[in-house]
């Protein structure tokens, strides 16, 4: 793709525990050789530079001193690109229970529905000790799920949310902990510019069944819970009812 933009990432340390920033371009089929890790940003962008020659590259706003020195103009990131950046971020070093880019865009319904979430009425009742439940009914990769759901929240040296899973004959079942950690701070930058997403979000399953790809067959369940609790209101009755879409799967997500 033309007209790529080359971004900073960073900082994080080397194994010398220097600090450093990766530099890259914003395309999804992105190679190790077009990545630089360098003290500076001219070091940096100029490596990129080199690794990609005869295209047509920008920078962003953040490296326009150093761009321009090697003649390259700024530009902002669109929206797609600010996510491709936070899926970038967080390939550099794996986060538990977030799947790989391959499930990109269930991936970042995750993302958009846990940042609306995480400031809703219902979390924040949640961060005062309540509990939300209900169930989630559906079909996800054309296998009906029917699950009870129980969440609630907890503040240890940072925010937890808890969802309890129970569905008879379901491998959909068990106890996960969301996780919402201040580092790596490279990741949380990206995530916040991607979606306003202010933490770093680790799954981890408490127990159940595990496997490699477990996240990615609860993540549409989430999804709908979250959502769920993001659309969510206070007040006597339903707390929230909604309708849950993505790659592969439609769930409706009901909160009493």
């Amino acid at each position: 793709m033309d007209n790529d933009l080359i971004i900073r990432i960073g900082p994080a340390r080397d194994e010398n525990g220097n600090t450093k920033s990766f530099y890259l371009p914003l395309t999804p089929d992105i190679s190790r050789e077009s990545i630089s890790f360098a003290e500076t940003d001219r070091q940096g962008i100029a490596e990129v530079v080199e690794a990609l020659p005869n295209r047509t590259l920008h920078c962003e706003p953040a490296l326009a001193e150093a761009g321009a020195t090697l003649g390259l103009a700024p530009r902002n990131l669109t929206d797609e690109e600010a996510q491709l950046a936070a899926d970038l971020a967080l390939r550099l070093k794996p986060i538990e229970g977030i799947p790989d880019p391959r499930e990109r865009r269930v991936r970042r319904k995750f993302f958009k529905a846990l940042a609306k979430a995480r400031n809703s009425p219902v979390w924040h009742r949640m961060d005062n000790g309540s509990i939300v439940q209900g169930e989630v009914t559906g079909d996800v990769s054309e296998r009906p799920i029917k699950v009870g759901v129980t969440a609630a929240a907890r503040m240890d040296d940072v925010p937890v949310l808890m969802i309890s899973i129970i569905g008879t004959g379901s491998d959909l079942e068990g106890d996960v902990d969301l996780i919402l950690m201040e580092s790596p701070e490279y990741a949380r930058l990206q995530l916040h510019r991607a979606y306003g997403l202010s933490a770093v979000p680790r799954l981890v399953l408490r127990n159940g069944p595990v496997d490699q790809g477990w996240s990615s067959r609860w993540l549409p369940v989430i999804n709908a819970i979250l959502e769920g609790i993001a659309d969510g209101k206070t007040g006597d009755g339903t707390v929230a009812e909604v309708t849950s879409e993505g790659p592969g799967y439609r769930l409706r997500c009901i909160f009493r």
